[in-house]
This record gives C-alpha cells, sequence and structure tokens, in this order.
C-alpha cells in the first residue's frame, strides 16, 4: 500500500478500506468505503466524510462564529481562484458568462472524484452564456456523508455551509466559494441552489444566471 502523506496524517487504500495513520504516534483508523474509492484523488478528506464530520463538530461547538468564519474564508479563495482562472484564459474580470462558471468549475469537480461512481449523473437542463441550470444525481459528499452514519438533517447543515449561496439562506452578503467565484467573472452572475438532496429529493437543482 502507498501512503499518502497529508500534515500529520497519512493515509492509504488497503483491502477496500482507507487507512489513516498518525504520523507522530503510529496509531491506524480504518474506515470501510466503496468499491470504487481508490478512483477518488481526494480521499481522505472529502470523500470519507471526514470533513463533514469536522464542519459538523465546529458548528456544534463555536456554532454561527464558525459558519460566518467558513463562508469568509472559503469565499476568499474562491475569488483568488477566479482571479487567476481568468488570467489563465486571457479574460477580464467581469467577462465570465453563466457558461465560463460552469466550463471552469466542472474540470475541478471531475479532479475531486465527481462522477466517478455509477450512480453520479450530471444533467443540463439548460446550457447558454446567459443561464445553466444543472441536476446532480448522487453527489459524492452526499454519499460519504452518509456513510459515516451523518443524519440528513446534519447533511442539511453542510450543504447549508457550503454549498447554499447567500440569497439561498438569506444572508446578504456572506458568500460561499461558488457565489464569490461567480461574481468575479461576472457581477451579475448569481449562483443558486433550489434543492438538494439531504431534502429528500432525487437530485440537486443548481442554476448559474446572469440577471440584468
Amino acid at each position: 500500500m502507498e501512503w499518502v502523506k497529508d500534515g500529520k496524517f497519512m493515509h492509504g487504500i488497503r483491502n477496500g478500506k482507507l487507512v489513516i495513520k498518525v504520523q507522530s504516534t503510529g496509531e491506524e483508523y480504518v474506515i470501510p468505503l466503496s468499491k470504487d474509492a481508490d478512483k477518488v484523488t481526494t480521499t481522505f478528506w472529502r470523500h470519507t466524510g471526514v470533513e463533514g464530520l469536522f464542519h459538523l463538530a465546529a458548528l456544534k461547538k463555536w456554532g454561527d462564529e464558525y459558519f460566518v468564519f467558513h463562508r469568509k474564508f472559503y469565499s476568499q479563495i474562491g475569488r483568488k481562484l477566479a482571479k487567476e482562472f481568468l488570467a489563465a484564459k486571457g479574460m477580464k474580470e467581469g467577462d465570465g458568462t453563466a457558461r465560463t462558471f460552469f466550463e471552469l468549475a466542472l474540470p475541478q469537480l471531475e479532479l475531486s472524484g465527481f462522477f466517478l461512481l455509477p450512480e453520479q449523473k450530471l444533467e443540463l437542463v439548460e446550457f447558454s452564456d446567459k443561464r445553466v441550470h444543472a441536476r446532480i444525481w448522487g453527489c459524492p459528499n452526499y454519499e460519504a456523508w452518509k456513510r459515516m452514519g451523518i443524519s440528513d438533517e446534519d447533511c442539511l447543515k453542510l450543504c447549508k455551509l457550503t454549498c447554499w449561496s447567500s440569497e439561498d439562506l438569506g444572508r446578504k452578503g456572506l458568500e460561499n466559494f461558488d457565489e464569490a467565484f461567480a461574481h468575479v467573472l461576472n457581477p451579475k452572475l448569481k449562483y443558486r441552489v433550489y434543492q438538494c438532496l439531504p431534502q429528500g429529493v432525487e437530485y440537486c437543482d443548481i442554476v448559474q444566471e446572469i440577471e440584468e
């Protein structure tokens, strides 16, 4: 088994299970994974549900203070990356479209392991410069959270923390990563999540749209 170093930890796949070793003590922890989990590059955090457990623990301890911190921290990253992507494409800030957002985001989703499993599917209901309407089945984050025993109620808290826009939350100015990324591309570009899997629906319903 090949170990991957991740800060104070090392992790790798052994017999279909994720093995996490604490480098300082040598302690090992084993977490069951799906048969296809070894295909996922960011296995340790996102696709085992460990990241979800961390955020839930932080929300329980610090409440809205952590919620606001998380949103502000990742919105800064979103703005920074958007500027880097535009520079790499030779584009100016404000010239992006809904299609630009999708075309920049999709490779990053694929690198994170989205759509590797059969139950994960993306449907484009509408795809134009002005509006991209996407439906996602089998979100790997949601599936990972469920494998860790996280309830739908708590999964919804995680969706609100990471995925919902400030408008979805009714909290103006509290952008998430995607919303901040979109606003650098074009200040008129809105990012909305109209429904998500923990609400008991079949798919996540997400729209990016230029609003005049």
